[in-house]
């Protein structure tokens, strides 16, 4: 395919890639990145827009051949791409989707399990029951069949650690085939860190915090960049964040060698590109702009906990 037209991005506006890598971030190996996010700043309001990029994505590697999306970084590392592979993940991004990228922040699994419970934990509204495979004890041998378990996340609002809030965020046992329900449950789970993290005034703290887990987190953005950002989260929560998705915009494929992939949908209502268009427009439903909206909630389910996960 020929490069789709990059967006205007307005002044101000900052585009950050949210990285969540299989390998350490301290390895050569560039790993696979299975999860992977835009979230977008636009300083008028201010505004924050979030949107998931499915792993499965088949899309054009710049200079290669069309492949997995999640495989961009490590081939920008074993061809020593400018930037390495971040650098030919952005560029793949900017050719197919059209998007520029100014920073990105990359953890691996036990750094967000660190940050997760560096917060003391996040609460989540769990709407759906949720059954996949976890190890019976974080410190037991992986490779080990008798170590594992099914476990089973019941509506409600739960406290995650680390280790748990890494589980939901992973899991796939329910719904195999996509990443669509991974994808919501990760931005899920990001909103909910992001509220916390505001509740307890650690954006006050974000220098102290910067300097303990850096060694955590793989960024570009420095100290400066990051405190004029966390200086507007709050504004950005009372303005509202907007969650976007790309179910529905893609077509299934399978490709010459027998795997099942997604191809992007670029023209057409509704389809890729009027989706990604909507990172750069303030959320429809700006609380700056608006009176606000009481909803009443009627529960006749008999089961009075029902009422928090509906609510949230």
């Amino acid at each position: 395919p020929t490069a789709v037209p990059t967006f205007t991005v307005p002044k101000g506006t900052t585009n950050v890639l949210l990285l969540g890598s299989d390998d350490p971030i301290d390895n050569n190996d560039a790993g696979r990145t299975d999860t992977m996010m835009i979230v977008t700043i636009n300083p008028d309001g201010p505004t924050a827009s979030m949107i998931s990029l499915p792993r499965d994505l088949y899309v054009y590697i710049p200079g290669f051949t069309m492949n997995r999306l999640n495989t961009a970084m490590s081939r920008g590392e074993n061809v020593d791409y400018p930037g390495g592979g971040i650098g030919m993940l952005e560029q793949t991004i900017l050719y197919n989707f059209g998007i520029p990228i100014h920073y990105y922040a990359q953890v691996d699994f036990q750094g967000f399990q660190d940050i997760v419970d560096a917060m003391g934990g996040v609460d989540l509204a769990v709407s759906c029951e949720r059954s996949d495979w976890r190890l019976k004890s974080p410190d037991l041998y992986v490779e080990d069949p008798d170590n594992w378990e099914v476990f089973t996340l019941e509506p409600g609002v739960h406290h995650l650690d680390g280790d748990l809030a890494l589980w939901y965020a992973r899991s796939r046992l329910m719904d195999p085939l996509s990443d669509w329900g991974r994808g919501r449950r990760q931005q899920q789970l990001l909103r909910a860190m992001f509220n916390q993290g505001l509740d307890l005034g650690l954006v006050t703290e974000l220098p102290t915090l910067w300097q303990t887990y850096k060694n955590t987190i793989d960024t570009n953005m420095d100290i400066g960049k990051m405190l004029q950002l966390a200086a507007i989260a709050p504004a950005v929560r009372d303005n509202g964040i907007q969650n976007l998705y790309l179910a529905g915009k893609t077509e299934s494929f399978v490709t010459p060698g027998g795997a099942a992939v997604q191809v992007p949908t670029w023209e057409g209502d509704g389809m890729m590109k009027e989706t990604l268009q909507q990172l750069f427009r303030p959320p429809a439903l700006n609380r700056a702009a608006r009176q606000a909206i009481t909803v009443e909630l009627i529960n006749p389910s008999g089961n009075p906990d029902m009422r928090l996960p509906a609510a949230a």
